[in-house]
Order: C-alpha cells, then structure tokens, then sequence
C-alpha cells in the first residue's frame, strides 16, 4: 500500500470536501474526479489555458496533487472552444504534477 495515500486524523476536516490541504496551498484529490485536459498557450507571464479539441474530458486519479489556479495567477484564464474565457461555477484547480503545455482542470464547487 501506498503510504502518500493514506490519510490520517489530522485531516478530517477535508474529509467531506474530496481534499487533502497541505500547508503550500496544494491540494492532494481522494477520489475520482471528472477533469478537462488543457493546453497552455500564449505569453508565458500569462496564465492562459484553452482546453483541447480532442477528448478534452478525462478523470482525475485519487492522490493526484492539485492547486487552486489563482494561486498560480489571479489573472489565469480558461479557454472554450469558441475562444471566450469559461467562467468556473465554484473555483478552478489545476494539476500541479503536469508538464508544460498539458495540463488537466477541474472546477470545485
């Protein structure tokens, strides 16, 4: 068994929330989630993100590392596929285990 997926009791308060918090804003994912693959684009002192025309849906794994994307940049933006920036309904986090341009997102609410 994995030992950086098992959680302990000083967690509990994240429990009912599907996220581990960890002192650096990071977030470590419970269970599944549903996410959209994106590709950075642009300027790189822009957060820019338009997400991918092919099989852009996809699903996070549990212990994958998350952090809230106005962490990254309070101005970082997501792109549809009409080019207008996608409002998140609750806040956006993105993966932070990713590589330069791909990366995936999901929209917390």
């Amino acid at each position: 068994m994995a030992h950086h997926c098992v959680y302990h009791s000083e967690h509990d308060l994240f429990w009912n929330t599907g996220l581990k918090k960890d002192m650096n804003m990071k977030m470590t994912l419970r269970s599944p989630r549903a996410g959209v693959v994106v590709e950075r684009f642009g300027d790189k002192r822009k957060y820019l993100y338009k997400i991918v025309e092919n099989n852009p849906l996809c699903l996070i794994k549990p212990c994958t590392t998350l952090l809230p994307l106005a962490e990254i940049s309070a101005d970082a933006k997501i792109i549809g596929p009409d080019g207008q920036p996608v409002p998140a309904t609750g806040e956006y986090y993105i993966t932070a285990e990713t590589m330069d341009p791909y990366h995936i997102v999901t929209d917390w609410f």
